[in-house]
């Protein structure tokens, strides 16, 4: 993972978000914790960066925690208030969905989650 892939990534979400909800007022976007890459470069946070300077959505990184190690049944906390009702949720791969499982359970309050999935293999 580079920042040139997540600027990639970034630039086609962009195109994906503003034409499916249009008026991106009152979204934010988050991404699923991190729990293997906790320091130096995180591509999830990148792509989530590029997309808030080029739409205008506000990102709140490391607004979740995942407080056990446990992969198939994650518990997460929110780490910060999230006062959008409508969030955008970034994670850069998935197996088996219990991540975004987790994550939707933390925002189950909301008006709208958008789970944004981003995954390269080169």
């Amino acid at each position: 993972a580079s920042a040139d892939h997540a600027m990639m990534f970034a630039e086609s979400a962009c195109k994906f978000i503003t034409s499916f909800i249009g008026d991106t007022s009152g979204w934010c976007i988050i991404t699923t914790p991190r729990r293997r890459h906790a320091d130096g470069f995180h591509f999830a946070t990148e792509v989530c960066r590029n997309i808030s300077s080029s739409t205008g959505i506000p990102f709140y990184d490391d607004a979740l925690q995942c407080v056990n190690h446990d992969r198939l049944h994650p518990d997460f906390r929110l780490l910060r208030p999230i006062p959008e009702r409508r969030v955008i949720v970034y994670d850069d791969i998935i197996t088996t969905g219990s991540t975004m499982i987790a994550t939707n359970a933390q925002l189950g309050d909301r008006e709208m989650v958008i789970n944004l999935i981003g995954i390269s293999n080169r």
